[in-house]
């Protein structure tokens, strides 16, 4: 998903953030996985064929699942619930910390789909992206 810059307000993000569909923003003390956000004009998908052979994912795990600022917004840290073994540097990241547990995800309502999606938020965005088409 490319969030596109000053899609949340002026500087947020500070420049396009890019995030897996699955990844959290925390709008409004929601988490909301970035996918549910698309919308066409402040977030979308990114064409494969616009990626490059290879992509680099940069997590990063606290010792809770917590809030991070990503490029402005707030987003959530890494939370081991996919299965690390589906990592490149898998074997890597063992030989360096072995195997953890698996930590809880913070205590929050979390929004998987646009259905869901207050339309508060989705207005919020939608006019952010009219503001930012005309102003381009």
């Amino acid at each position: 998903m490319r969030v596109r810059q000053d899609s949340f307000a002026p500087g947020e993000p500070h420049r396009d953030l890019l995030l897996i569909a699955s990844h959290g923003v925390i709008v409004d003390d929601l988490v909301i996985d970035a996918g549910a956000l698309v919308n066409g004009t402040t977030v979308s998908h990114v064409p494969k064929s616009e990626l490059p052979p290879t992509v680099t994912y940069d997590h990063i795990k606290t010792s809770d699942h917590d809030v991070i600022l990503a490029e402005g917004p707030e987003t959530e840290t890494f939370v081991d619930d996919v299965g690390r073994k589906a990592f490149a540097n898998y074997d890597e990241y063992v030989a360096l910390y072995g195997h953890e547990e698996v930590i809880a995800e913070m205590p929050t309502s979390r929004i998987f789909t646009r259905r869901l999606v207050p339309a508060s938020i989705r207005a919020r965005l939608a006019a952010r992206g009219n503001a930012l088409d005309r102003a381009a």
